[in-house]
């Protein structure tokens, strides 16, 4: 005790250290099954630090009570301790990690090595049972084949499939195979026959499709091969139809354009603003005593295929400087280049 310590305060200290201890000593021994190397200093030093050992101590090495000491060990002790747990925590974890999947595998290994024991002796057991019952067996299939007993049929095989090898085992597999060839065929054709019977009339391809498969699935009927052709040229005809259609409506529509361009190019002969026709009203006025009295009236014109006909009215001043009313007849071509002067 220091010369500062009263002795109320160095019970209470005391009973610090003793709770202390045990909480080191507990701590430790909590830590056993996770990290059991952090246990050994926490009990060790929980062991020391209370204040019966560590006055003995002391009495032993002939010191006083030196306190920081004490409070020293303890928190390096619980630092190091800490750190030894979560490392060797961690390292358990792994250890365990690792035995779990050994014993995993050699679970599995277990499981693998009976499974093939168990296969081996079914094998042994089927042998046994193919060799004395061959006879029974062979029949039992072939009949359950024959009647179209697939579900039994193929139980049977899957039996005895590891005899494969076998004449008779052989045959009947293939015999077999053929069997639900058949039945997927016969399923395929009732399939198709009821597709055909809601089919429309205008599903020409769809048929011809519908009735060369049903040439192959059931060959022995040639009506299916002749409906095939004839809806095969049915196709064709309508092919080439719609073709022909298709090229009546690509002229149609090319007449149409050039119709158009054609209106196009001869409204662009006349004044959008008089309407009178420009290369016509330039030839009147060459031909006039006063072009500057030209006055437009009226102006009509006449489609002829290659050319338009033309008549202009029109006022203007004669010889005398009167104003009369006159018209004039002319034909131009498409593009507006005249032709001759109709009287």
């Amino acid at each position: 005790m220091t010369s500062f310590d009263t002795p109320k305060q160095d019970t209470a200290l005391n009973y610090l250290w003793w709770v202390v201890s045990i909480m080191l000593i507990t701590l430790g021994l909590m830590c056993i099954k996770d990290g059991w190397l952090a246990t050994i200093p926490l009990v060790i030093i929980g062991t020391v630090i209370n204040p019966k050992s560590y006055d003995h101590i002391l009495q032993k090495i002939n010191l006083s009570d030196p306190i920081n000491l004490r409070m020293g060990i303890t928190l390096i002790t619980l630092v190091s301790a800490t750190y030894t747990y979560f490392n060797h925590s961690e390292s358990i974890a792994i250890e365990r990690e690792a035995e779990i999947v050994r014993q995993k595998q050699e679970h599995q290994a277990q499981l693998r090595a009976q499974a093939e024991e168990e296969k081996r002796l079914r094998a042994e057991k089927s042998a046994a049972d193919f060799k004395a019952n061959k006879v029974q067996i062979i029949s039992s299939l072939e009949t359950a084949i024959d009647s179209r007993n697939i579900a039994e049929a193929k139980r049977l095989i899957d039996s005895y499939k590891e005899f494969s090898k076998d004449e008779d085992i052989s045959r009947l597999v293939v015999k077999y195979d053929n069997a639900i060839k058949e039945i997927n065929n016969r399923m395929r054709a009732n399939e198709l026959h009821q597709r055909l019977r809601t089919i429309q009339p205008s599903d020409y391809i769809d048929a011809i499709s519908f009735y060369k498969e049903l040439s192959i699935l059931e060959p022995s009927d040639p009506s299916y091969k002749e409906k095939a052709a004839r809806f095969t040229a049915i196709e064709q005809q309508k092919r080439v139809a719609d073709l022909e259609e298709a090229g009546k409506m690509a002229e149609r529509k090319a007449e149409r354009e050039a119709e158009k361009l054609r209106i196009k190019q001869i409204e662009s002969q006349f004044s959008s603003w008089s309407g009178a026709h420009r290369n016509l009203e330039k030839l009147i006025k060459a031909a006039m005593n006063d072009p500057d009295s030209f006055d437009h009236v009226e102006t009509t014109y006449i489609d002829l295929g290659d050319r338009i006909r033309v008549h202009t009215k029109f006022r203007g001043k004669n010889a005398y400087g009167g104003v009369v009313l006159d018209s004039t007849t002319a034909e131009f071509d498409l593009s507006g280049n005249f032709i001759r002067e109709i009287n």
